[in-house]
């Protein structure tokens, strides 16, 4: 019996801008690219230093790649509005390997933060 649901932040509430940023990377780039991202993501480099490497590796500016993690992102209200009816029977979580206090911060409402039992980032797990 399903008894939890646990919903991902970026590509299911939001668009993805990051995937859409490393669609446009060389191969070549790609990897490092990511390993940046992780260790942002888990809090273990500072925004800066994600910002400047990723300048380092592929030459964006980084005000071009300031613009791209500060991007406006969507939000998918349609599906919050389910997640409000599947709370009536299911616990919900919230999982993101984002690496900062963003979702809570500025995304998601106080109200829209209820609808969640527990909302788990990993710049705060480092994982």
């Amino acid at each position: 019996m399903i008894k939890a649901i646990i919903f991902d932040c970026f590509g299911v509430l939001t668009a993805d801008t990051w995937k859409e940023f490393t669609t446009t990377l060389p191969e070549s780039q790609l990897t490092d690219a990511r390993e940046l991202n992780r260790a942002y993501d888990s809090g273990f480099i500072t925004k800066d230093k994600f910002v400047q490497g990723i300048y380092e590796l592929t030459g964006k500016v980084p005000t071009e790649v300031e613009s791209l993690l500060d991007n406006e992102v969507g939000k998918n209200t349609q599906l919050l509005s389910y997640i409000k009816k599947l709370k009536e029977t299911y616990k919900i979580g919230l999982l993101s390997n984002i690496g900062t206090n963003w979702i809570e911060d500025a995304f998601l409402t106080k109200q829209e933060q209820g609808l969640f039992d527990q909302m788990i980032f990993s710049h705060q797990v480092h994982m």
